[in-house]
């Protein structure tokens, strides 16, 4: 079995064979779940790259994928008969890496999950990745800037509600639904059923064995059990995330 590299699997090598069918534009707040949905998109359709080399190429990025079980990459790459290639570039990079959600020509993908759980999961990385998240100053700019985000999300989807698609981490774990909704929303035909992919990518599945800093936990309520984080959120204080579902 031949084990796919990192470009080879979440973004197919740069595509020159032809017409590109379709581009969906994603937005994702930093630890929403881009990477994971990335590797879900790329079980659904054809997903190619038309990024830059340098950003394809990243050794951070690459050694991501290290993280994960080789045999489900494996059968993400995989399609059911009879289904045509479809090149779909899911493209990241519209606003910049994380980017500010902004008007679009083309569908639109915004990623959102739990404020409390997206900032505990950049705390627990803050040393890989270059998060300054070491007081309860730090955490409050932090959730600022989610609030700043995703309050531009909510502005896009009011201005066009049938070309944004709020993609919520947590249906995404928890069933199928999700990306069920997705493949409604891009409108193709998906070469691998979305009930397949999301057993595939359940994170006792899609995870491999050893230590991991990047895909940490799959559970959303880690955080109530971290009591540092946790004495730290307090000195934070609280928010209230109503407007966004949370």
């Amino acid at each position: 079995m031949k084990v796919l590299s990192h470009e080879e699997m979440t973004l197919k090598d740069q595509y020159y064979f032809g017409s590109l069918l379709k581009e969906v534009d994603i937005f994702a707040f930093p630890r929403t779940g881009s990477h994971f949905f990335a590797y879900c998109f790329s079980g659904l359709f054809d997903s190619v790259s038309l990024l830059p080399q340098d950003f394809r190429t990243l050794p951070e990025a690459i050694s991501r994928q290290n993280e994960l079980n080789v045999e489900v990459l494996y059968a993400l790459s995989l399609r059911e008969p009879g289904v045509p290639f479809q090149p779909v570039w899911l493209n990241s990079l519209v606003g910049g890496p994380h980017g500010m959600p902004v008007p679009c020509e083309h569908p639109v993908l915004v990623l959102i999950r739990d404020p409390i759980a997206t900032a505990f999961s950049a705390w627990r990385s803050r040393h890989r990745l270059g998060y300054t998240l070491e007081t309860a100053r730090d955490v409050n700019v932090h959730l600022d800037k989610y609030e700043s985000f995703y309050d531009a999300a909510m502005r896009l989807r009011e201005q066009g509600p049938e070309s944004v698609l709020m993609v919520q981490y947590e249906l995404l774990t928890a069933s199928f639904h999700m990306l069920e909704r997705v493949v409604d929303f891009v409108g193709l035909r998906p070469k691998l059923a979305p009930r397949f992919v999301h057993w595939l990518t359940r994170f006792e599945n899609f995870v491999g064995e050893g230590k991991r800093t990047f895909y940490c936990e799959g559970d959303n309520q880690a955080w109530r059990r971290d009591e540092q984080w946790c004495a730290l959120l307090r000195q934070a204080g609280m928010r209230d995330f109503a407007r966004f579902g949370y």
